[in-house]
Parts: C-alpha cells; sequence; structure tokens
C-alpha cells in the first residue's frame, strides 16, 4: 500500500516538474512577465473601482507586455483624465497615448 502511494506521490511530482517546463504561452511570454502584467492590471483596476467618479467595473483593463490598453463607457471628460492618469501610475507600465 505504502509502496502504492509513494509511486503515485512520484508520477504527480514528475507530471507537475515536466508542466512547469513545458510551459509555452502562444505569445511567448515568459512567467515573468505575465506576473508583471497581471500585478499592473491589479493596481489599475483597484485604482478605478476605488474611484468614485469612475464606474470602474465598466471598464475593461488589459495589459500586454507593460503596455496597458484602457476601454469602455465613462461618465465625463473629467473622469476619463482620471482614467488615463491612472495607466500611467501602474508599476513597470508603458503607457502610450
Amino acid at each position: 500500500m505504502i509502496s502504492l502511494l509513494r509511486s503515485f506521490l512520484l508520477v504527480t511530482l514528475l507530471a507537475a516538474l515536466a508542466a512547469c517546463q513545458t510551459y509555452d504561452d502562444p505569445n511567448r511570454r515568459t512567467p515573468g512577465e505575465v506576473t508583471d502584467d497581471t500585478a499592473i492590471l491589479t493596481t489599475i483596476k483597484a485604482k478605478l473601482i476605488a474611484d468614485p467618479d469612475i464606474q470602474g467595473l465598466s471598464i475593461d483593463v488589459d495589459v500586454y507586455q507593460g503596455v496597458v490598453t484602457l476601454a469602455g463607457r465613462i461618465p465625463s471628460r473629467s473622469a476619463a483624465g482620471k482614467g488615463a492618469a491612472y495607466r500611467q501610475h501602474g508599476k513597470g507600465c508603458n503607457p502610450r497615448t
């Protein structure tokens, strides 16, 4: 019984390690780039949601290799300016106008 359990755990561990080694994003981003983009997205989305002038849940935030794209409807031009400012303040982002 213990031998069977050890074999199962060994096979599971090897499969997990093999999956880590074969990571391949179709866009060729490294796991570090994906993590950085996720951190930027989370920071900007949190700022948008926390701002009472912007309906943050209706704004779509996309980040690819540090480039931030915002899409959605906003209530006013001043809110648009705030959204653009938040986009530029994400740590590690490369804002494009």
